[in-house]
């Protein structure tokens, strides 16, 4: 029972291999710009994929399948120094437990395993950090960000021509901060979650389409993992259960519901299966089936930073990838069984955007831009596209300047993409100072350590507020 009418009207029977030889092309340059880059035979152990944030993405694997021990005790014998390798916290019982969840660890698995046969055979160290383990895991996240936007050449294909898809695709790899977490920093968690949100938006669609247990399931099975990589995104539930709204679509789909009520079940079913081993693991380790592993840190829901967050010179999510305000101008074009998106897109982002922003540290550290965005941009891919088809359709004087302007934010944002893998866009400490000096620049201005303006870190972690430039200043 199709349930999505209103289909792209040129042919869709022929599949187009416009955005396909696109998506090629990006893969082949994107691999070869990798390939320069490459870290995992960095001298320091910090510039090396496994390290930060996804030394306790990666806990997981060493643990059970190298030291044998996901509780982590070994960590604590006299003799290891295993503090560049493992960062638990500790829990009130006085259990080691892996700051983060281990959504991950599923992805990295893969890449692991592959490292591990390797060194079996290569005589490479089997310690799970040496450099073939290195390399594989900060392949898998250009892996699984080039998947990602595959699925969503597919996912676009249905309501957009072929040239508009391909564009997209372009405007989002090279244009946005995606492209950093896909090649620099690629073991970070942000290509996973824009991979596993972009393969539930192809499922939500084929559900749409003709609902069934099997994709009812995996609707489930794909929010329970996505909120296993960061919880917060939970958020994405939102999609499939507001999908449609406003249009006979969305009353369809609940009609179909209350006669097929297993359906759901199905859907509680997956959600379950991926979370239940992190539930384990948080009883044996912490003796709570919940348990928040960021010890200390905090939401506070009264001081958010949202203009911070959107247009500060730290992180300013717009700032650093300005082309993306085209996907909420996006929003007014969007036409058919495109529009089904439209409510979730419209509830998910203020609350996501709010947040973030009430995170102690707003800035989410060390990164490029408003790192935990990225996650989210296949839902705005498809206004994007919506607004590159408008576009295309009116008339030169709109053409022209809409052109101009998308290729200098294309320039902008791969420039800048490089100059935060050199170090001219400090990672956590940006100015406005330091961002007119540097803006556009390849060498390190004069005094440029004298304007970058370090986070009052200790100050936020207490609840304080602290003032940081915007654009707006």
């Amino acid at each position: 029972m199709n349930i999505l009418p209103d289909k792209l009207s040129d042919n869709l029977k022929v599949k187009g291999l416009i955005w396909k030889i696109t998506w090629l092309a990006l893969s082949i340059a994107t691999l070869v710009y990798f390939k320069g880059i490459e870290r995992s035979k960095a001298e320091r152990v910090e510039y090396r994929p496994i390290y930060w944030d996804a030394i306790s993405y990666y806990a997981y694997l060493p643990a059970t399948f190298i030291y044998h021990d996901l509780s982590l005790d070994f960590t604590r014998r006299p003799g290891k120094d295993m503090n560049r390798q493992f960062w638990p916290e500790t829990a009130p019982n006085g259990g080691l437990v892996i700051k983060t969840t281990m959504g991950i660890a599923w992805l990295y698995a893969p890449f692991f395993f592959a490292a591990h046969v390797y060194s079996l055979f290569s005589g490479d160290a089997l310690s799970g950090f040496s450099q073939p383990y290195q390399f594989a895991i900060g392949i898998s996240g250009l892996f699984y960000g080039l998947w990602g936007l595959w699925l969503m050449g597919g996912v676009l294909r249905r309501y957009f021509p072929d040239a508009a898809v391909a564009a997209t695709l372009v405007c989002f790899a090279v244009g946005t901060n995606l492209f950093n977490y896909i090649t620099y920093e690629a073991a970070m968690s942000h290509a996973f979650n824009f991979f596993l949100i972009a393969w539930l938006l192809k499922i939500n669609q084929r559900w749409h389409d003709e609902p069934t247990a099997a994709r009812s399931f995996w609707l489930g099975f794909l929010v329970g993992w996505i909120t296993l990589v960061r919880p917060t995104n939970i958020l994405i539930i939102l999609v499939p259960v507001l999908f449609g709204m406003g249009s006979p679509v969305f009353r369809e789909k609940y009609r179909i519901l209350a006669k097929n009520p297993r359906w759901v079940l199905y859907a509680i079913m997956g959600a379950f299966l991926i979370g239940f081993p992190q539930l384990i693991y948080w009883k044996l380790n912490s003796g709570h089936w919940l348990f928040f592993s960021y010890t200390g840190e905090k939401f506070y829901w009264t001081r958010p930073y949202i203009v911070e967050f959107l247009f500060s010179y730290r992180k300013g999510w717009l700032v650093y990838s300005p082309l993306l305000l085209l996907s909420f101008a996006g929003l007014f074009s969007l036409r058919g069984s495109a529009r089904g998106y439209l409510t979730p897109i419209l509830l998910l982002f203020p609350i996501i955007i709010y947040l973030l922003s009430c995170w102690w540290t707003w800035w989410f550290g060390g990164g490029f831009g408003g790192r935990p965005m990225v996650d989210w941009y296949p839902l705005l891919m498809i206004p994007f596209a919506a607004i590159l088809h408008a576009l295309w359709k009116g008339n030169w004087l709109v053409k022209i300047p809409a052109v101009l302007v998308i290729l200098f934010c294309l320039t902008l944002s791969w420039h800048q993409n490089w100059q935060y893998k050199v170090g001219l866009i400090h990672y956590d400490s940006m100015s406005k100072k330091a961002y007119q000096a540097s803006f556009f620049k390849s060498h390190y201005p004069d005094g440029y350590d004298d304007m970058i303006i370090t986070p009052q870190y200790s100050k936020l972690h207490k609840g304080g507020r602290e003032e940081v430039e915007t654009i707006f200043d």
